[in-house]
């Protein structure tokens, strides 16, 4: 009877230790799923600040380009709508927008990360310098009334070639970075 009773404890007890080691075991596996949703969860927050970072960027660098354009196209009308009437207010939009095409075309190169896409600058830079002489020249060309030159400069398509171009190259740009 008393070998009867101490199986019975050494038994007991046998249930006891491996009811604490399913416990400890348990614990660590939950222990160990909650560290690693911890860990995933923080790689994926990582990842998201780093795309939603790389995202912001990408749109800054867009509105940038388009930014450019969008004052080109503002000096181009200013200079027509002088050329046209003679009236010195439509120069407003040229004079407000021209120093701050040759800052997006820096802006943009500071920014610009992608190789491809610096190309693209470095090639547009010419146009956008010949852009912003041709209108200049047709202002002064206005300012002293001479109409013969100014007719025969926009008659020569070389304004609308330089903005063909430069939308063509903007467009190529945007392409590259979006």
């Amino acid at each position: 009877m008393i070998l009867k009773k101490s199986v019975q404890t050494v038994k007991g007890s046998g249930m006891a230790n491996r009811g604490k080691l399913i416990s400890v075991i348990a614990g660590t596996m939950a222990f160990l799923l909650a560290a690693a949703v911890v860990t995933v969860s923080f790689l994926a927050y990582n990842e998201i600040e780093k795309v939603s970072g790389e995202r912001k960027h990408t749109y800054f660098v867009i509105m940038s380009a388009e930014s450019l354009l969008s004052d080109l196209k503002d000096a181009e009308t200013g200079q027509r709508g002088y050329l046209l009437t003679g009236d010195k207010a439509f120069l407003e939009p040229y004079y407000a927008v021209f120093g701050n095409i040759k800052k997006h075309l820096e802006e943009l190169r500071r920014f610009t990360l992608i190789p491809e896409a610096r190309k693209i600058l470095d090639a547009m830079a010419r146009p956008v310098d010949d852009k912003m002489t041709e209108i200049s020249i047709n202002i002064r060309l206005k300012q002293t009334n001479d109409m013969t030159a100014v007719i025969s400069a926009i008659s020569g398509g070389s304004g609308k070639r330089l903005m063909d171009i430069i939308r063509s190259e903007v467009n190529d740009f945007v392409a590259i970075e979006d």
